[in-house]
């Protein structure tokens, strides 16, 4: 690993990526990472903004944002010939098959075609969310050039098993690191005789399962108090039904973690959800769909169905006690944590190298 070029080309470093490049550099690897400049992410930026009014504009915007950076960083990594070229899934979607060093994809969401199954799933089940759910499609083209994109590579790293299964990688070639955050401060107890504190990571939108927690809200109002850290819905119109049932934080979620009961992520996509993970690691309770990275094997949450209002409730009225932590599987302790952590780092030295 020592003296060995790898480059990193991202249009958005995630938590996996940023874990990438310091674990590398850590071991003595000579990393560069290449990503847009300020002022293309300022161009983005207002771009984004003047579209804001239209999710598929905004989509369209930000797809024209990717290809110009693949068309750049595929230049460099010509001219750099690095031992190892690691890039995300939207400039590998962009380039092509990464000509070159050894070629690692940093996977940190699903792939399109299983973004769009869900969707379609929760369109059945949530109509007053339809406006947002449909607008988050990506084209056949576009689809196709991440299937290729995904199969060419040498090495897939994902965060979470969730997105392993959804880009139907060859066994052989992926590696599971999820990314360890650090732990925010939590107060880890429940007052007897007040309602269950309730924070969701935001922002409030159908695809994060927006329809399942409000049902859940209007099912158990009077015994839960729901509080969103983040934006709601790109449509308010679906969410009006549900006014005075939650309210929306302040701060972040980091700053809102002491004031919660438990974190509950009914997430429908993605496959990796930063806040969860926080969550998990403050040792604070955590109910969660897969599709948020964790799976029944994960210490301290509880695992629930995407899409279900009946699941939610009953996982959230089995934590209201005097020791919300007792329903739930075991957190880590800070030694566990930090095995896990260093057996993640290991991993992805193993996948770099190969």
């Amino acid at each position: 690993m020592k003296g060995l070029d790898v480059g990193i080309y991202a249009v958005s470093l995630g938590a996996l990526g940023e874990h990438v490049a310091q674990s590398l550099a850590a071991r003595g690897a000579r990393v560069s990472v290449r990503r847009p400049s300020q002022s293309w992410t300022l161009a983005w930026r207002l771009a984004r903004r003047f579209v804001r009014s239209s999710v598929a504009a905004r989509m369209a915007a930000r797809a024209g944002y990717e290809r110009a950076f693949a068309v750049v960083a595929q230049r460099e990594i010509a001219r750099r010939a690095h031992d190892v070229v690691v890039t995300d899934l939207a400039v590998a979607r962009g380039t092509g098959r990464v000509r070159g060093g050894r070629h690692v994809l940093i996977l940190e969401r699903g792939p399109a075609a299983a973004i769009h199954a869900a969707l379609d799933a929760e369109l059945d089940r949530a109509p007053a969310f339809a406006r947002h759910l449909r607008n988050f499609r990506a084209s056949a083209a576009a689809c196709a050039r991440e299937t290729e994109a995904i199969s060419g590579a040498d090495r897939v790293l994902v965060p979470s098993l969730w997105i392993a299964r959804a880009a139907g990688t060859r066994p052989h070639t992926v590696t599971v690191a999820p990314p360890h955050p650090r732990p925010v401060w939590w107060r880890g107890q429940y007052a007897r005789g007040r309602r269950l504190r309730v924070l969701v990571p935001g922002p409030l939108i159908g695809r994060n399962g927006a329809r399942p927690l409000l049902e859940c809200a209007r099912a158990m109002v009077g015994e839960i108090e729901v509080r969103v850290a983040g934006r709601v819905a790109d449509d308010p119109q679906a969410v009006a039904p549900y006014a005075g049932l939650f309210e929306v934080a302040a701060g972040r979620f980091e700053d809102e973690c002491a004031w919660a009961d438990v974190v509950v992520a009914p997430w429908l996509i993605d496959g990796y959800c930063r806040e969860v993970a926080v969550a998990l690691a403050s040792g604070i309770p955590t109910i969660a769909t897969e599709a948020t990275g964790v799976d029944l094997t994960t210490p301290g949450v509880l695992v629930v169905d995407e899409g279900s209002t009946e699941a939610l409730v009953t996982a959230i009225a089995a934590l209201r006690g005097d020791d919300v932590r007792a329903a739930l599987p075991a957190p880590l302790f800070v030694r566990e944590a930090s095995q896990a952590a260093l057996g993640a780092e290991a991993a992805i030295a193993t996948a770099i190298a190969g």
